[in-house]
């Protein structure tokens, strides 16, 4: 927790979508922030909404529940905004909000193009406002610790392959109510819900280097009756990087739910089964194997050579949890006023990424990237 006399950050929730729910939990365990106001199109829906968080998670002042979203961007109170509204109309939102001088915390995707996206951080560069998005797991220590362990060329030898997985599967009410089947909202479909983990989790095991060639398959699409065109459901997409190393993810409403990651090297590799979300009732987690064969003629032995490693945090809803720990990194920026370009730039480079898979998808040919 933080210092109790650190400055606090006043935050404002634009929308009552299901994740805010679990960042108000987590702003309340930060120990530097507060949730000051609440918006939503509809007002009996975010005065709702607070009742439910303030049951669960009480602050000792009520957030109070504004008229639109305009008194949340002009608000004299509120330091910080988090935006879960849908990506396709979310930009305005975005702009105003960093020309009022409030910080930014975004839902991913975070735009409906890298072009898009780079208009609002310069925006927020010039106005003097963090950006980030609220991908959870980039900040927990299992993350860093992976990326340390696969640094060690005496443990891990040569990175070469990356993989992962992050699916769930949609039933017929989601396909016909839920905004991420609907283009009018989200464009992306799977590839932005699902697959921005994947390339995020990727661009993090490689430092954030972009690949040079990029190739993809809608594997299954879906049309809402309501718009004019189709999202994909299924996704599978191809990374080459410099040096031979390759990346593959796979990103779906169309199968259970999983959501693992491997990575690769010419000495073994590190595998977890919880990459986005750590199962419950555990410390996060991974496996590093470094498997070995013995034996000749007909009798061949494969030994696992696994260790497992634990790190001291605790899976999800508490003060040491990887979404607390977003809010309070958040926070502690702005309370610092020592701004970090380094989030932003890592959103451009997901966003980039998956412009490039998502075109790739449509056209059916490689793209190369500069």
């Amino acid at each position: 927790m933080s210092d109790e006399n650190e400055k606090v950050c006043r935050w404002g929730i634009l929308g009552a979508a299901k994740i805010a729910y679990k960042n108000w939990h987590a702003i309340r365990n930060s120990g530097n922030g507060i949730v000051a106001a609440v918006a939503s199109r509809d007002k009996v829906r975010a005065t709702q909404f607070v009742a439910d968080c303030q049951k669960d998670a009480p602050f000792e002042v009520i957030p109070r529940v504004a008229d639109d979203y305009e008194a949340i961007i002009t608000a004299d109170d509120i330091d910080a905004v988090y935006v879960p509204l849908p990506t396709c109309v979310r930009a305005p939102i975005l702009m105003a909000l960093a020309k009022s001088g409030k910080h930014i915390l975004s839902e991913k995707p975070c735009a409906t193009d890298a072009a898009e996206l780079s208009i609002t951080i310069d925006q927020c560069k010039k106005h003097g406002v963090q950006f980030m998005d609220g991908v959870m797991f980039r900040h927990s220590l299992r993350t860093d610790r992976i990326r340390e362990y696969i640094r060690d060329p005496q443990h891990f030898g040569q990175l070469t392959r990356i993989a992962s997985h992050f699916s769930f599967y949609g039933d017929d009410d989601f396909r016909s109510n839920d905004i991420r089947t609907k283009s009018n909202l989200e464009r992306f479909g799977c590839l932005g819900d699902l697959g921005w983990y994947n390339i995020l989790f990727t661009l993090c095991m490689v430092n954030f280097e972009l690949p040079q060639r990029v190739s993809g398959n809608i594997l299954s699409h879906h049309r809402d009756p309501s718009c004019d065109a189709a999202v994909p459901m299924s996704f599978s997409a191809e990374l080459s990087f410099k040096d031979g190393v390759t990346a593959s993810f796979y990103c779906s409403f169309e199968s259970d739910l999983q959501q693992w990651a491997s990575v690769g090297s010419t000495h073994g590799h590190v595998w977890l089964n919880d990459f986005v979300i750590p199962f419950s009732g555990r410390k996060p987690r991974f496996n590093a194997f470094h498997t070995t064969t013995e034996g000749e003629h007909c009798v061949m032995a494969m030994h696992e050579g696994k260790t497992e490693i634990e790190v001291n945090e605790t899976s999800h809803g508490e003060v040491d949890s990887q979404e607390t720990k977003l809010f309070r990194k958040f926070a502690a920026i702005v309370n610092s006023g020592q701004l970090d370009w380094s989030w932003a730039e890592a959103s451009l480079k997901t966003q980039t990424v998956m412009d490039a898979c998502f075109q790739a998808g449509l056209s059916g040919e490689t793209i190369e990237l500069a």
